[in-house]
Protein backbone atom coordinates (compact mmCIF):
# COMPACT_ATOMS: atom_id res chain seq x y z
CA UNK A 1 0.00 0.00 0.00
CA UNK A 2 0.75 3.56 -0.27
CA UNK A 3 0.63 6.06 1.94
CA UNK A 4 -1.56 9.51 0.42
CA UNK A 5 0.75 11.72 -0.10
CA UNK A 6 0.34 15.21 2.60
CA UNK A 7 0.29 17.81 0.16
CA UNK A 8 -2.89 17.28 -2.09
CA UNK A 9 -6.97 17.69 -3.09
CA UNK A 10 -7.68 21.20 -3.31
CA UNK A 11 -9.82 21.31 -6.36
CA UNK A 12 -11.14 24.49 -7.91
CA UNK A 13 -13.09 22.77 -10.88
CA UNK A 14 -9.72 20.87 -11.17
CA UNK A 15 -6.98 19.91 -8.83
CA UNK A 16 -4.73 23.25 -8.51
CA UNK A 17 -1.46 23.76 -6.37
CA UNK A 18 -3.33 24.61 -2.80
CA UNK A 19 -1.14 27.60 -2.60
CA UNK A 20 -2.52 29.21 -5.04
CA UNK A 21 -5.72 28.53 -3.99
CA UNK A 22 -5.33 29.79 -0.71
CA UNK A 23 -2.97 32.54 -1.25
CA UNK A 24 -6.21 35.47 -1.21
CA UNK A 25 -7.18 33.53 2.23
CA UNK A 26 -3.87 34.62 3.77
CA UNK A 27 -4.10 36.76 6.79
CA UNK A 28 -2.21 40.00 5.83
CA UNK A 29 -3.42 42.20 9.13
CA UNK A 30 -0.35 41.23 11.31
CA UNK A 31 -0.11 38.94 14.46
CA UNK A 32 -2.75 36.27 15.58
CA UNK A 33 -2.28 37.89 18.68
CA UNK A 34 -4.15 41.18 17.71
CA UNK A 35 -7.63 39.47 16.13
CA UNK A 36 -10.38 41.39 17.03
CA UNK A 37 -12.55 38.60 18.72
CA UNK A 38 -15.54 41.20 19.45
CA UNK A 39 -16.22 40.72 15.51
CA UNK A 40 -17.12 37.32 15.95
CA UNK A 41 -20.82 36.02 15.76
CA UNK A 42 -22.11 32.69 16.73
CA UNK A 43 -25.35 30.36 15.95
CA UNK A 44 -25.09 27.32 17.52
CA UNK A 45 -21.82 27.58 18.92
CA UNK A 46 -19.98 29.52 21.10
CA UNK A 47 -16.04 30.18 20.73
CA UNK A 48 -13.52 30.96 23.68
CA UNK A 49 -11.98 34.56 23.22
CA UNK A 50 -8.31 34.56 24.23
CA UNK A 51 -5.99 32.97 21.84
CA UNK A 52 -4.65 29.99 24.27
CA UNK A 53 -8.27 28.60 24.18
CA UNK A 54 -8.45 28.81 20.40
CA UNK A 55 -5.35 27.23 19.86
CA UNK A 56 -6.56 24.58 22.09
CA UNK A 57 -9.63 23.58 19.82
CA UNK A 58 -7.62 23.59 17.18
CA UNK A 59 -5.25 21.36 18.58
CA UNK A 60 -7.88 19.19 19.90
CA UNK A 61 -9.30 18.47 16.55
CA UNK A 62 -5.70 17.70 14.92
CA UNK A 63 -4.84 15.27 17.50
CA UNK A 64 -8.60 13.59 17.36
CA UNK A 65 -10.31 14.31 14.30
CA UNK A 66 -12.33 10.93 14.24
CA UNK A 67 -13.75 11.74 17.71
CA UNK A 68 -17.27 10.26 17.74
CA UNK A 69 -20.44 12.18 19.42
CA UNK A 70 -23.62 10.29 20.23
CA UNK A 71 -25.53 12.79 17.61
CA UNK A 72 -24.72 13.82 14.22
CA UNK A 73 -25.48 17.59 15.29
CA UNK A 74 -22.54 17.44 17.91
CA UNK A 75 -20.32 15.69 15.02
CA UNK A 76 -20.75 18.49 12.86
CA UNK A 77 -20.68 21.47 15.65
CA UNK A 78 -17.34 19.44 16.30
CA UNK A 79 -15.81 20.20 12.74
CA UNK A 80 -17.80 23.44 12.29
CA UNK A 81 -15.86 24.96 15.55
CA UNK A 82 -12.90 24.23 14.19
CA UNK A 83 -12.97 25.44 10.76
CA UNK A 84 -14.10 28.87 12.30
CA UNK A 85 -11.30 29.00 14.85
CA UNK A 86 -8.99 28.49 12.32
CA UNK A 87 -10.28 31.55 10.30
CA UNK A 88 -10.63 33.23 12.98
CA UNK A 89 -6.85 32.82 14.05
CA UNK A 90 -6.30 33.83 10.55
CA UNK A 91 -7.57 37.51 11.28
CA UNK A 92 -11.51 36.89 9.75
CA UNK A 93 -14.52 37.78 11.08
CA UNK A 94 -16.61 34.40 11.80
CA UNK A 95 -19.99 33.93 11.68
CA UNK A 96 -21.31 30.46 12.52
CA UNK A 97 -25.05 30.15 11.17
CA UNK A 98 -27.87 27.98 13.37
CA UNK A 99 -28.93 24.78 12.85
CA UNK A 100 -30.83 25.35 9.99
CA UNK A 101 -28.00 26.57 7.85
CA UNK A 102 -29.71 26.63 4.09
CA UNK A 103 -26.68 24.89 3.13
CA UNK A 104 -24.07 27.09 4.74
CA UNK A 105 -22.43 26.09 7.78
CA UNK A 106 -20.30 29.45 8.41
CA UNK A 107 -19.51 32.96 6.58
CA UNK A 108 -16.28 33.99 6.70
CA UNK A 109 -14.93 37.20 5.63
CA UNK A 110 -12.35 40.28 5.69
CA UNK A 111 -12.76 43.86 3.59
CA UNK A 112 -12.56 42.05 0.18
CA UNK A 113 -13.86 38.84 0.29
CA UNK A 114 -17.09 37.15 1.81
CA UNK A 115 -16.67 33.18 1.79
CA UNK A 116 -19.85 30.62 2.63
CA UNK A 117 -17.88 27.32 3.71
CA UNK A 118 -20.38 24.28 4.29
CA UNK A 119 -18.42 21.63 6.61
CA UNK A 120 -19.05 17.75 6.34
CA UNK A 121 -18.02 15.75 9.37
CA UNK A 122 -18.05 12.07 8.30
CA UNK A 123 -15.45 9.61 10.68
CA UNK A 124 -13.29 7.79 8.08
CA UNK A 125 -12.88 4.82 11.04
CA UNK A 126 -16.67 3.86 10.97
CA UNK A 127 -17.49 0.61 9.49
CA UNK A 128 -18.94 1.87 6.20
CA UNK A 129 -17.39 5.82 5.36
CA UNK A 130 -19.77 7.57 4.04
CA UNK A 131 -17.79 10.47 1.16
CA UNK A 132 -19.56 13.41 0.09
CA UNK A 133 -21.60 12.88 -3.00
CA UNK A 134 -22.86 14.74 -6.24
CA UNK A 135 -26.25 15.16 -4.84
CA UNK A 136 -24.69 17.07 -1.93
CA UNK A 137 -22.04 19.17 -4.10
CA UNK A 138 -25.00 20.49 -6.00
CA UNK A 139 -27.27 21.31 -2.93
CA UNK A 140 -24.49 23.50 -1.82
CA UNK A 141 -24.16 25.01 -5.49
CA UNK A 142 -27.83 26.17 -5.39
CA UNK A 143 -27.12 28.34 -2.27
CA UNK A 144 -27.80 32.02 -3.83
CA UNK A 145 -26.14 33.81 -1.35
CA UNK A 146 -23.83 35.96 -2.61
CA UNK A 147 -19.81 34.72 -1.81
CA UNK A 148 -17.07 32.80 -2.94
CA UNK A 149 -18.01 28.79 -2.39
CA UNK A 150 -15.49 26.21 0.10
CA UNK A 151 -16.76 22.91 0.65
CA UNK A 152 -14.27 21.05 2.97
CA UNK A 153 -15.20 17.41 4.25
CA UNK A 154 -13.11 15.19 6.80
CA UNK A 155 -13.89 12.34 4.67
CA UNK A 156 -13.32 12.39 0.51
CA UNK A 157 -15.39 13.11 -2.67
CA UNK A 158 -16.84 10.07 -4.88
CA UNK A 159 -16.04 10.17 -8.40
CA UNK A 160 -19.48 11.08 -9.06
CA UNK A 161 -18.39 14.61 -8.66
CA UNK A 162 -17.22 16.17 -11.66
CA UNK A 163 -15.31 19.59 -10.11
CA UNK A 164 -14.95 20.90 -13.80
CA UNK A 165 -19.02 21.42 -13.66
CA UNK A 166 -18.29 23.39 -9.98
CA UNK A 167 -16.05 25.57 -10.51
CA UNK A 168 -17.38 28.24 -8.13
CA UNK A 169 -16.61 25.97 -5.41
CA UNK A 170 -13.31 25.10 -4.32
CA UNK A 171 -13.31 21.59 -2.55
CA UNK A 172 -11.34 20.35 0.27
CA UNK A 173 -11.17 16.99 1.26
CA UNK A 174 -9.50 15.33 4.35
CA UNK A 175 -5.61 15.11 2.98
CA UNK A 176 -6.30 19.50 1.90
CA UNK A 177 -6.88 20.06 5.84
CA UNK A 178 -3.50 20.19 6.76
CA UNK A 179 -2.42 22.52 3.43
CA UNK A 180 -5.49 25.10 4.96
CA UNK A 181 -3.78 24.70 8.12
CA UNK A 182 0.03 25.39 6.75
CA UNK A 183 -1.30 28.47 4.56
CA UNK A 184 -3.51 30.62 6.39
CA UNK A 185 -2.16 29.67 10.20
CA UNK A 186 1.39 28.72 9.80
CA UNK A 187 2.48 28.54 13.30
CA UNK A 188 0.01 26.04 14.30
CA UNK A 189 0.17 23.40 11.62
CA UNK A 190 4.28 24.45 12.17
CA UNK A 191 3.33 23.49 15.70
CA UNK A 192 1.16 20.58 14.96
CA UNK A 193 3.14 19.36 11.63
CA UNK A 194 3.60 15.54 13.16
CA UNK A 195 -0.20 15.23 13.90
CA UNK A 196 -0.94 16.60 10.60
CA UNK A 197 0.73 14.66 8.22
CA UNK A 198 -0.44 11.18 10.33
CA UNK A 199 -3.93 12.15 11.02
CA UNK A 200 -5.21 13.19 7.78
CA UNK A 201 -3.42 10.97 5.62
CA UNK A 202 -5.26 8.24 3.80
CA UNK A 203 -3.84 5.09 1.77
CA UNK A 204 -4.11 5.83 -1.76
CA UNK A 205 -5.38 3.21 -4.46
CA UNK A 206 -3.06 2.02 -6.68
CA UNK A 207 -5.21 1.19 -9.60
CA UNK A 208 -6.07 4.87 -10.08
CA UNK A 209 -3.68 6.79 -8.05
CA UNK A 210 -6.21 9.30 -7.60
CA UNK A 211 -8.81 7.70 -5.10
CA UNK A 212 -8.10 7.03 -1.23
CA UNK A 213 -9.42 3.29 0.34
CA UNK A 214 -11.77 4.04 2.50
CA UNK A 215 -14.12 1.01 4.56
CA UNK A 216 -16.69 -0.58 2.70
CA UNK A 217 -17.66 -3.26 5.54
CA UNK A 218 -15.97 -4.18 8.44
CA UNK A 219 -16.02 -6.98 11.45
CA UNK A 220 -14.07 -8.54 13.71
CA UNK A 221 -12.72 -10.68 10.91
CA UNK A 222 -12.73 -8.59 7.72
CA UNK A 223 -12.65 -5.08 6.08
CA UNK A 224 -13.32 -4.85 3.25
CA UNK A 225 -11.95 -1.32 1.43
CA UNK A 226 -13.06 0.31 -1.78
CA UNK A 227 -11.31 3.17 -3.65
CA UNK A 228 -13.06 7.04 -2.96
CA UNK A 229 -13.35 7.56 -6.67
CA UNK A 230 -15.93 5.12 -7.73
CA UNK A 231 -17.51 4.30 -9.82
CA UNK A 232 -14.26 5.48 -12.37
CA UNK A 233 -12.06 2.90 -10.12
CA UNK A 234 -13.43 -0.30 -8.77
CA UNK A 235 -10.73 -1.42 -7.13
CA UNK A 236 -11.48 -3.62 -4.05
CA UNK A 237 -9.37 -5.13 -1.39
CA UNK A 238 -10.29 -7.26 1.09
CA UNK A 239 -8.09 -7.71 4.14
CA UNK A 240 -8.67 -10.60 6.48
CA UNK A 241 -6.68 -11.13 9.70
CA UNK A 242 -2.69 -10.67 8.30
CA UNK A 243 -3.81 -11.85 4.65
CA UNK A 244 -4.43 -9.31 2.16
CA UNK A 245 -6.31 -10.23 -1.37
CA UNK A 246 -6.70 -8.49 -3.70
CA UNK A 247 -10.20 -7.69 -6.12
CA UNK A 248 -9.41 -4.84 -8.81
CA UNK A 249 -12.22 -4.14 -10.92
CA UNK A 250 -15.07 -5.95 -9.17
CA UNK A 251 -18.33 -5.03 -10.65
Amino acid sequence: MIARPFTVSLRKGKLVVIKNIFKKLKNRAGKYEEVLFENLTVGTVTLDKTYLDKENIIREFIKNPNKRFGSVGEQGEYFEKFIATVFELAGYKVSLTPLQDKGIDIFVENKKKKYLIQCKNYNVTSQKVKLVGESEVREFNGVTEEGEKILITTSYFTGYVKYEEFKNITFIDRSGIPSLLKEIVPEIYNKYEKECKTNFSGEICETCNKGVLVNKRKTDKIVLLGCSNFPNCKNMIKKVKNNISNEKNLK
